[in-house]
């Protein structure tokens, strides 16, 4: 086995050495990725812990941190030889190289990407003196119980990902850390019922940059209204929602403009929604493309009039905020969505786009018809792009997270 790397003594004179432990392979992860960017831009002196299933090289150094992956077992195991680094609360295997890697490095901080990791993440902080920072992207027992609900084999989902026993384990994260970050104010708000600081909570939210951004095109009166969605296939990320409401705009008008939805992703009901697509005789109105190149995204985008987040309502979506929607937004696309709260929240606060009730085709058949007016898709889409730049971007969320940063090292 490769020894870790030694680390050298950060030359800033205010910079950390600050470890970021990510509990999947790196590449890729945009949060992970903007986070170290950012603080190594900073003059802290940058490290990353991941995981190995890909069977990557053990050490790498980038230009701005470097990389130590955990020992990966032969990939003619299968699945089975990946068993061994399953990112999960009391995992032996994570917490020998977490302390293996941050006796070598001997960081100030500590930043452990979710819940499953924390626990170890808290241990090894104690033992290597390092303030240790939760980075909670997800919620995780709002995560595994909104799971539940829309999957088809809860046992293995209740004992496996168990939402009662992630609260506990979140609690105890979150008083033993000296900070958390999280990714909405409900999400902030949940913590502080359930007990936390608020002085040590700050939101770091997934938003883009807005450098070097250009002006979004205008809408014009095109004869197709194309709709765009990026992301997982998953029962709960709703496509059920547009499929079905399609169908009720194109059966409630009498001359429909033509639409076209484009979906950019894979996932579990990849599947089942191709079927429900041709039930409903929406197979020239609709492109699965699978996972694309990024070139043929951008050119989504581009050509896209509306972004549609149809998410199922549960206590996992009332907790978060998808990347996409601010996405959407800079990309000069109204919005289309369900009554998820957070989403719901900034798109009728911004007014860049029409909300409508999870489950009801009619309300999204009444959306839509309004959406084929371009006047009001540009001027929806002007106030979505104005509120990234002003308020939802990259360069807001990293003020903050650099002021917490000072707290946790004071």
């Amino acid at each position: 086995m490769n020894k870790p790397m030694s680390q050298p003594e950060t030359n800033s004179a205010t910079g950390q050495r600050i470890c970021f432990v990510y509990k999947e392979d790196y590449p890729w992860d945009v949060r992970v990725e903007k986070i170290l960017k950012t603080l190594s831009a900073a003059g802290h002196d940058l490290s990353l812990i991941c995981r190995n299933t890909k069977r990557l090289a053990r050490e790498e150094q980038t230009e701005e941190f470097s990389i130590h992956r955990l020992p990966a077992l032969s990939a003619l195991g299968g699945k089975l030889a990946n068993l061994f680094s399953i990112p999960f609360y009391f995992n032996p295997f994570w917490f020998y190289w977490m302390l293996r890697y941050t006796r070598a490095i001997k960081p100030q901080v500590l930043i452990i990407r979710d819940l499953p990791l924390m626990p170890l993440g808290i241990l090894v902080g104690k033992i290597v003196g390092a303030r240790v920072i939760f980075d909670m992207a997800e919620c995780y027992p709002e995560m595994y119980a909104s799971t539940m609900q829309f999957s088809d084999n809860k046992l293995v989902k209740f004992l496996f990902k168990n939402p009662g026993f992630a609260g506990l384990m979140e609690k105890f994260s979150f008083r033993h850390a000296a900070h958390v970050f999280v990714m909405i104010e409900e999400s902030r708000d949940r913590l502080i019922r359930l007990g936390a600081d608020p002085d040590r909570i700050t939101i770091v939210s997934n938003t883009p940059s807005t450098m070097g951004t250009e002006k979004p095109r205008r809408h014009g009166a095109d004869e197709v209204l194309r709709l765009l969605y990026v992301g997982f296939v998953t029962r709960i990320r709703g496509t059920d929602n547009v499929l079905h409401g399609l169908r009720a705009y194109l059966d409630s008008q009498e001359n429909p403009v033509k639409v076209e939805f484009d979906v950019i992703g894979i996932g579990a009901a990849l599947s089942g929604y191709r079927e429900l697509c041709h039930e409903l005789d929406l197979d020239d109105h609709v492109n699965f493309h699978g996972w694309c190149s990024q070139e043929f995204v951008d050119e989504l985008y581009d050509r896209s009039d509306v972004g549609v987040l149809t998410y199922h309502v549960c206590s996992h979506w009332n907790h978060t905020i998808p990347n996409k929607l601010f996405d959407y937004m800079l990309a000069g696309m109204p919005v289309l969505a369900t009554n998820v709260g957070p989403i719901k929240r900034i798109v009728e606060d911004v007014e860049c786009g029409l909300i409508f009730n999870d489950n009801d085709a009619d309300g999204f058949a009444q959306c839509l018809a309004a959406l084929t007016d371009a006047e009001l898709r540009n001027r929806m889409a002007g106030q979505g792009t104005e509120a990234v730049t002003r308020q939802y971007n990259w360069e807001v969320d990293t003020a903050r997270m650099l002021e917490a940063l000072k707290g946790v090292s004071a």
